[in-house]
């Protein structure tokens, strides 16, 4: 298997993590662009889901890594101990360029989804300012 096939694979892996991880920020807005929430009711999911639970979806979404890398290596006959030592180097890089791609494209979904709430007409303080009034 050539060396282009298998990073895509990485990537691919990397990048479904991160997109599972950014799901507490990023699932409302899916909701309002499909029209199954308003935006007050999205925005309220939002937060509650990121302050909330932001440290679960990103522990999920590294373990998400380890399981994919685990399947990906798996597959290309790194079984045992000694087949881990002797591509250690590879197994290395790999976990590397996955934390990497994962890193960048979460730290890209949380700044899209505040873009997002920019361009709705929602700052922050209106979206905290609204949770506050919910609470109260």
């Amino acid at each position: 298997m050539s060396k282009n096939i298998k990073k895509k694979t990485i990537i691919i892996y990397s990048l479904i993590a991160a997109f599972i991880s950014s799901l507490c920020c990023f699932a409302p807005i899916i909701f309002v662009l499909l029209g199954l929430a308003t935006a007050s009711t999205a925005a309220f999911w939002g937060n509650y889901l990121f302050f909330g639970y932001w440290w679960l979806f990103l522990a999920i979404g590294i373990f998400l890594i380890f399981i994919f890398l685990l399947i990906y290596w798996r597959k290309h006959q790194v079984c045992t101990i000694d087949s881990a030592k002797k591509n250690r180097r590879k197994i290395i890089n790999s976990f590397l360029l996955s934390i990497s791609i994962f890193i960048v494209f979460y730290i890209f979904i949380e700044v899209l989804w505040e873009l997002i709430w920019i361009k709705m007409g929602m700052s922050d303080g209106e979206i905290f300012g609204f949770v506050a009034n919910l609470t109260l």
